[in-house]
């Protein structure tokens, strides 16, 4: 027993001396001229090997081979396509010894791949997928005899190796570059570390991977993910999982709080080939105070990709969320808004189509439902309905500026004069929702509007080719109804605007007070209202407005000005009294009130305005500028014989148009009565009836000569004036 041990061992020591010898006189840098050489003819490429090639024994039969670089292809950069700094292959030698190769490690240090697409569309990969021509001949000649019979040889070499697998892969501090040439793009992939664990049949394959991508794009620039997770291929059913897949994205922001974004995710995938399927569930992400959760489904992915699911967006803040992204929400009227969202979305994605069904969503204290049906082609199309409880917009309006944008410009800040001509020819760019095709209806409950209370809102939105046309909207509010009909045309250079509404039965009074905190005016309204005009800015929509407009009013009141007191006080100047005040604020009463106006270039004229009153009757007629936000209107004002009945001071005036003149802003402009006017007539008034009187006395004198005086009336005198042409 003795000796055969030792017997062995001598064996072992013979072998380990003989390998040892052939390691220390073998020489693998000898055949790098033959490996650059055969890769050239394989690849029609240069191939440069600068560092070292070395054979490794124990613990396994391995290559180590030192640095090294591909050349790029004809009609690209200079730079090579493919370099690295070391790589080092580790094979098992007992499988080998059965034809099996089996790569135990796979190490690869330094890689850099440079990929590129040339202004002509070519790739720099392209060439490499194909075999050369003349390495085709070459082995064509060479596996062949004359008769066309295989050689041995050939047979020999290509069958040598029947199975092959790798056990370990690594591969450290990559460098994946593209550069697109048409499109004057570039992106680089660094991967510091791509490693999986021990190959074993039916077992989970350990992976890691970290990469970070720099673009030119700034919105990817940066990026980095961390993934772990664990591959399960199973060979029969062709399918493979991922269970979890662990990942954190992380993206540096300068604009955001926190500096860089971060966020960590976790899923279960599958990816069935023989089914064409993919699922993703038990997926969530989380980061940033944003939590997110959901699940995918992909099917038909080779022939006719179908892709559904559900995405969930967990409340959260927006107001405290977004500036961690970068993303600064504008100051609002009300500080609270923009403090709660969350969503609920249902989807699919077929054919360049994305389908939201049934999604729900809630912002702040406003909760809705809808659908939404996104097609993209060359021009987008898009197609919703949704349904709102109620929406406040004022609470979203932006706040008041401190300081006037007109009032921050300095001397500083005006481009020289090059810069400004450029500006000057320089169109503005066009909106993006001009390229859309979209339409759709939304319904609200209650909306809240420039200080306006609707109820039941309904309108349909249609926006195709720069055009958008609201038609119908419809509405109830204060009492009344509202329906109207609008477009904007973004075609031409400034906006072109269009409005058709009608109000049926609305309390004017509340209206006026919510919309502008004061109600100069009130009563049961009609009105409708034809109106257009073009611009962006309020001076420019105000000088071209055009159109024309109707109102009537019942039963309403005219707050701001008394007419009963304005011409009482008139008629006590005339005596010589001094004015009185009224009760209360001043106002007019009336029971029915209605005029038109047409409107040119921000000029509103009207010429028919017509009030009724138990004392007193109005017409009216006059003009207001709208950019000058000036009215100059002349009332002509009758009192009614129910006036003189309540033993006024100025009931002889009963039956006499008075007229009254405002001027001056039309919030509160200026108000007179004409008295010269008003004497005037008052005098031709006493002159009429002087001469009525010399009449009846003349024509009784006439009648008492005959006798006949007892048949004259009391009021001949005025009879006859009355025939007369005497005005």
């Amino acid at each position: 027993m003795g000796k055969l041990l030792k017997w062995t061992a001598a064996f072992f020591l013979m072998i380990t001396l003989a390998v040892g010898t052939l390691l220390w006189w073998f020489d693998a840098n000898f055949y790098k001229e033959q490996i650059a050489r055969l890769v050239e003819e394989k690849t029609g490429r240069r191939l440069t090997i600068q560092g070292d090639l070395s054979l490794t024994l124990f613990p396994n039969l391995g290559i180590r081979i030192g640095q090294m670089s591909l050349a790029n292809g004809a009609g690209f950069a200079t730079e090579p396509f493919a370099q690295l700094t070391t790589a080092h292959l580790q094979v098992a030698l007992q499988p080998l010894l059965k034809r099996h190769l089996q790569v135990q490690t796979l190490t690869i240090e330094g890689l850099q791949l440079h990929l590129e697409k040339n202004a002509a569309g070519q790739y720099n990969w392209h060439d490499l997928s194909h075999t050369s021509p003349t390495a085709g001949n070459r082995q064509s000649s060479a596996g062949q005899s004359e008769a066309g019979t295989t050689s041995p040889a050939a047979t020999s070499s290509s069958s040598f190796i029947t199975r092959s697998a790798i056990e370990e892969l690594q591969i450290r501090d990559a460098r994946i570059a593209w550069r697109d040439a048409s499109r004057q793009s570039s992106q680089t992939v660094l991967i510091p570390i791509l490693a999986t664990g021990q190959w074993q049949a039916e077992q989970p394959l350990p992976i890691q991977l970290q990469l970070r991508l720099e673009a030119d794009d700034q919105t990817i620039n940066g990026l980095e993910l961390d993934l772990k997770g664990a591959l399960l291929w199973q060979g029969q059913e062709r399918t493979a999982r991922m269970t979890p897949l662990r990942f954190t994205l992380s993206k540096p922001l300068k604009e955001a709080a926190a500096g860089t974004i971060r966020l960590e995710s976790h899923m279960n995938l599958l990816v069935d080939w023989q089914q064409e399927r993919l699922l993703i569930d038990n997926w969530q992400m989380n980061g940033q105070g944003l939590s997110l959760s959901g699940r995918l489904e992909g099917k038909q992915l080779f022939s006719a990709p179908m892709f559904s699911g559900l995405l969930t967006l967990h409340p959260f803040s927006p107001r405290q969320v977004l500036p961690q992204w970068g993303l600064l929400l504008p100051a609002t009227r009300d500080p609270q808004v923009f403090d709660k969202l969350e969503a609920h979305l249902p989807y699919t994605w077929q054919d360049k189509r994305l389908t939201l069904s049934d999604l729900r969503f809630m912002l702040d204290d406003s909760s809705g439902k809808g659908s939404l049906q996104l097609e993209l082609a060359a021009q987008p199309v898009v197609r919703w309905q949704g349904e709102l409880d109620k929406l406040n917009l004022d609470r979203y309006q932006l706040a008041a500026s401190e300081t006037p944008p007109q009032q921050k410009a300095t001397a500083s800040h005006v481009p020289p004069s090059g810069q400004a001509e450029a500006g000057k020819q320089s169109q503005p760019s066009k909106p993006a929702w001009q390229s859309v095709d979209g339409s759709g209806t939304l319904r609200i409950g209650t909306l809240q509007a420039a200080g306006l209370q609707l109820q039941e809102v309904n309108l349909t939105l249609q926006a195709a080719h720069g055009r958008l046309q609201l038609a119908p909207v419809q509405a109830k509010l204060y009492q009344g109804t509202l329906q109207m009909e609008g477009g904007a045309d973004w075609r031409a250079t400034e906006p072109q605007w269009r409005l058709d509404g009608r109000l049926a039965g609305v309390e004017l009074g509340t209206l006026l007070q919510d919309l502008q905190g004061e109600a100069s005016l009130s009563g049961l309204t009609n009105a409708s209202a034809r109106l257009t005009t073009q611009g962006t800015e309020s001076a420019l929509l105000k000088k071209h407005l055009q159109g024309e407009a109707q109102v009537t009013i019942k039963e309403g009141r005219m707050q701001g000005f008394d007419l009963e007191q304005i011409l009482q006080n008139a008629q006590r100047s005339l005596q010589g009294e001094p004015a009185s005040q009224a009760e209360g604020g001043p106002a007019t009463r009336f029971s029915s009130l209605s005029g038109s106006a047409t409107i040119h270039n921000g000029q509103v004229e009207n010429r028919d305005l017509h009030m009724l009153s138990p004392l007193l009757q109005l017409r009216g007629a006059g003009k207001v500028d709208l950019p000058a936000e000036r009215l100059d209107y002349h009332l002509y004002v009758t009192p009614n014989k129910a006036l003189s009945e309540q033993g006024r001071t100025w009931r002889e005036l009963a039956g006499v148009t008075i007229p009254v003149q405002a001027v001056g802003p039309w919030r509160q402009p200026t108000w007179k009565v004409d008295l010269k006017t008003l004497l005037e007539q008052e005098a031709a008034q006493k002159a009429k009836e002087k001469l009525a009187d010399k009449l009846q006395d003349k024509a009784s004198e006439a009648l008492k000569k005959k006798g006949l005086d007892h048949l004259l009336p009391g009021d001949a005198g005025k009879r006859l004036l009355n025939l007369l042409p005497i005005r």
